[in-house]
C-alpha cells in the first residue's frame, strides 16, 4: 500500500513538473521573437515610406501630364488643328 501511495505521489510530482516546465519560455526564443517583431516593424515603416514616395511621384506626373495636355490644346487652337481626345 505504501508503494502504491508513493507511486501516486511520484506520478503527481512528475505531472506537476511537466506542467511547470511547459510554462517556462526560453529567453533565447523570447529574444528571437522580439527581434523578429522589431524587423517586421522596420520593414513596414520602409514600405510606408516607399509608398508615400511613389504617391508623390504619381501626383507629380499627373501635374506634368495636365500641363502638357493644356499646352497641346493651346497649340492646337493656335494652329487650327483638330485634337481628338
Amino acid at each position: 500500500m505504501a508503494t502504491n501511495i508513493r507511486a501516486r505521489h511520484l506520478a503527481l510530482f512528475a505531472i506537476a513538473a511537466a506542467a511547470i516546465a511547459g510554462c517556462v519560455q526560453s529567453p533565447a526564443n523570447a529574444a528571437r521573437q522580439a527581434q523578429q517583431f522589431s524587423d517586421i516593424g522596420d520593414q513596414l515603416n520602409e514600405l510606408r515610406t516607399e509608398n508615400a514616395t511613389l504617391e508623390s511621384v504619381v501626383d507629380s506626373l499627373r501635374t506634368v501630364l495636365a500641363k502638357h495636355d493644356t499646352t497641346i490644346a493651346r497649340l492646337a487652337n493656335a494652329t487650327g488643328v483638330a485634337v481628338v481626345k
